[in-house]
């Protein structure tokens, strides 16, 4: 995770240095990409701080959502899975994925989008970690960072929010509300 996060950041600084302003930016992460996002903007000074970030389908941490993956419903009651399995993953900084840990560092609002049916990061996550950002996050942030639900039953799933007709709308009314932030 590393080499994704010191990839991600090197992008972000670029940008700052073809002078875009840190408020005129918006990172935008899903799923794994999610995790990234938060170890980034844990890593600015706040200086650099973009406007806001949006997390699409986003989990607490690797270990969580290997736990709760599909693919591991035969294997995760087995009792070496968390041995061989999860103690791996966790264990190393360049799988570990956490958003947790970083959240009290991350100085900008947040726009946490999820679906209920997704059927690859559990929705119970997602409002998870929103309910953890809005309790450890600074406090000039943290009533900035909001939570929007796309319903089940609209096939929306893991990688199909972005069809969601209230998409730019949801975007567009968080956009405006962190602008004077």
């Amino acid at each position: 995770m590393g080499g994704t996060v010191n990839d991600t950041a090197a992008i972000f600084e670029w940008i700052l240095q073809r002078r875009v302003p840190p408020k005129k930016i918006l990172l935008w992460g899903h799923s794994l990409g999610t995790s990234i996002v938060v170890q980034v903007l844990a890593r600015l000074p706040k200086e650099k701080v973009p406007l806001a970030a949006v997390l699409e389908a986003p989990f607490t941490s690797f270990a969580e959502e290997i736990a709760e993956h599909p693919i591991n419903t035969v294997y995760r009651h087995l009792p070496y899975f968390k041995r061989f399995i999860l103690d791996p993953v966790v264990g190393n900084p360049e799988l570990n994925f956490d958003s947790l840990t970083p959240l009290p560092n991350v100085n900008c609002p947040l726009l946490i989008l999820h679906a209920e049916d997704d059927h690859i990061v559990p929705f119970h996550l997602g409002v998870r970690l929103y309910d953890i950002a809005r309790a450890v996050q600074p406090p000039e942030v943290r009533n900035r960072t909001t939570f929007h639900r796309f319903p089940g039953g609209h096939g929306y799933r893991h990688n199909k929010i972005r069809l969601a007709p209230e998409l730019p709308k949801v975007v567009g009314d968080f956009i405006r509300s962190v602008s004077d932030f």
